[in-house]
């Protein structure tokens, strides 16, 4: 066997490595290019999924029950050919266990996230069209799992997730947004976020402690000094901050976890 036999074989066995890499679900972290500017809601596969702005109205435990149904659906819809139903926050909201009330509060400690994750890998979501938000206030809300829609029919689930996953390392986050879809921000919930209009968020040193409050970021910005910028909604609704969102930098104390879906 000749020199040129030798290199041709292993240039055929680079290239055949190369693409099965390549042809993984997840593009490996080396191969992805990772552009200054990014939003998801902006490609041309977002046109199969209801982008309609979430509002939690008077529920505060519509925060997160938003904001990680929103994740799941956009994650799925985003890889379809075709229009994805909106999935139900108010089950979610409903059907999580958790030991508080879900609307006179937010979650004070991280661990709701696990219980989130638990029932959507476990029990998944039916559509908004079967239970449709209903902004509850002032109600016990602890546990009532209903196994009717709206129209007394029994609800049947319309997408599980395979996974909720913990990502740490912004180039983790990059990455899953490009490839799979939005990342869940957990953050300390203080009084200034209330108040964010524009800029970058910064919190105020006489913060009143609300506890914890979810973001969806759906994107990135890169400062002229590297530094990332999430793109990040809120469930305030439109009228909020930069058209319903807010931007986070990349490395704060408040700033608790990202997780994003397999579906």
């Amino acid at each position: 066997m000749n020199r040129y036999t030798i290199l041709t074989i292993s240039i055929i066995s680079c290239v055949l490595i190369l693409l099965t890499f390549v042809s993984l679900e997840q593009t490996p972290s080396f191969l992805t290019y990772r552009p200054k500017e990014y939003d998801v809601t902006l490609i041309t596969q977002v046109d199969n999924c209801d982008q309609t702005m979430f509002l939690e109205g008077l529920c505060q435990g519509g925060n997160w029950a938003h904001i990680f149904t929103q994740t799941l659906y956009l994650t799925n819809c985003l890889r379809s050919s075709s229009k994805q139903p909106r999935l139900s926050a108010e089950e979610l909201l409903q059907c999580t266990k958790w030991d508080e009330d879900k609307c006179s509060s937010t979650p004070k400690s991280i661990n709701i996230v696990n219980n989130i994750k638990n029932f959507l890998i476990d029990n998944g979501l039916t559509t908004n069209k079967c239970l449709s938000y209903k902004q509850t206030v002032n109600f016990n809300l602890k546990n009532k799992c209903p196994i009717r829609c709206d129209d007394l029919s029994f609800k049947k689930p319309e997408l599980r997730a395979k996974d909720l996953l913990e990502l740490s390392s912004t180039q983790d986050i990059q990455d899953h947004i490009i490839n799979k879809g939005p990342v869940v921000l957990a953050l300390k919930y203080g009084s200034s976020l209330n108040e964010y209009s524009s800029g970058l968020y910064t919190i105020k040193n006489d913060d009143q402690n609300f506890g914890i409050r979810f973001l969806m970021i759906v994107g990135w910005h890169t400062e002229i000094d590297g530094k990332i910028t999430w793109k990040s909604l809120n469930s305030f609704g439109n009228q909020y901050g930069i058209d319903g969102r807010v931007n986070i930098g990349e490395k704060n104390d408040y700033i608790l976890g990202y997780f994003g879906f397999d579906v």
